[in-house]
């Protein structure tokens, strides 16, 4: 018995339960391990962990390879991983794609050799991935009968094939723009399930090597040569929302969030919100100096039209104005000088500095 089937059963008897498709994707990240790490040591592999948090590596998959690494060195008796520990985990959710890089990303055409069947395919897990905002296996492990057609929804729950963080399950909407083409893929497809494997696997869902695999294949034809993962397509849906204010309760309901708290850390960290609360502050503001504070005051006033307005005596306009600007606390300022002049049976008010 094979290094890798000796692993695959330490996992299916010896941990938690779990769904054979991570089994399956541990298997793969181990041959992954075994090929880069050489020779598997306690030492050798502390300096694959270093090396790759240097290099900005993803601190999710980094925890990934440790939990492996642990499990395969328990079934070994492999000594010195008892003190590898999971990696702290930071705020920032992560790298996100830029609009233009998910549009390019979403159109991009056939890759190299892959057949049309092959392309459709790859096509629409990346359009429903990106434009539903779920996790890759959500979508990789999708059946033809999670959906109801009728008002174009589609159910994600744990099962055999899939691991859901959330275990109570979720509805999540077909965008409009996915619909049409969608209905034609589902009528196209010769199994239940969306994303199958191969036409010799139509059983069998495609996992994330494979999704991984094209992903990094798209990148490079697309010659975006940043350090990304297929995840970062979650956070570039999620992140805009979050931009736009879009209710924070209900981003986490449909994208799967079993805390409030990891979708409060997309907020947390948001360049545009941060930017935001930062310019409000005033002397932060672009022509934030007195004089243009003035020019915003005078604006204020003047757009009231006290001047047209027939039914408030002059007197009385200039009460109002008066008590305007002693609720702006600049009625007694002495850095400041204001004059009311008439002009053809109007009122114009003009705020500027005392000379």
């Amino acid at each position: 018995m094979g290094e890798i089937d000796e692993f695959k059963l330490y996992l299916l008897k010896k941990t938690k339960p779990t769904t054979l498709t991570t089994v399956k994707v541990y298997c793969q990240l181990l041959k992954y391990l075994l090929r880069t790490v050489s020779p598997f040591t306690a030492e050798n592999f502390k300096n694959f962990v270093t090396e790759r948090l240097l290099a900005d590596g993803n601190r999710c998959t980094l925890n990934n390879y440790i939990k492996i690494a642990k499990h395969y060195s328990t079934m070994k008796a492999l000594p010195g991983f008892e003190d590898v520990k999971i990696l702290e985990v930071y705020d920032n959710p992560g790298p996100t794609m830029s609009d233009d890089e998910v549009r390019r990303f979403l159109r991009l055409k056939k890759i190299g050799k892959q057949t049309r069947d092959r392309y459709e395919l790859w096509h629409m897990f990346w359009e429903l991935f990106y434009r539903t905002g779920a996790r890759p296996n959500e979508i990789a492990t999708l059946r033809v009968q999670n959906f109801n057609f009728s008002n174009w929804t589609f159910i994600i729950k744990k099962t055999d094939l899939a691991s859901v963080k959330n275990k109570t399950g979720r509805v999540v909407p077909v965008p409009t723009c996915l619909r049409d083409s969608l209905q034609r893929y589902v009528n196209n497809l010769e199994s239940d399930l969306l994303f199958p494997r191969s036409l010799k696997r139509l059983n069998e869902p495609i996992y994330q090597p494979h999704w991984s695999h094209n992903f990094h294949m798209r990148l490079k034809a697309l010659k975006i040569n940043r350090e990304l993962t297929p995840y970062c397509l979650r956070r570039s849906h999620i992140t805009p929302q979050i931009e736009e204010d879009t209710n924070l309760y209900r981003i986490k309901t449909y994208v799967g969030h079993k805390n409030i708290a990891t979708t409060e850390r997309y907020y947390r960290s948001c360049v545009k919100n941060l930017r935001k609360a930062i310019d409000h502050l005033p002397l932060n503001r672009p022509g934030s100096g007195f004089e243009s504070k003035l020019e915003m005051f005078t604006e204020l006033i003047n757009s009231l039209n006290l001047g047209d307005d027939k039914s408030i005596r002059y007197e009385q306009k200039i009460t109002l104005i008066t008590e305007l600007l002693t609720a702006l606390k600049l009625h007694n300022d002495k850095k400041i000088e204001y004059d009311l002049s008439q002009k053809g049976g109007g009122l114009i008010f003009n705020l500027k500095p005392r000379m």
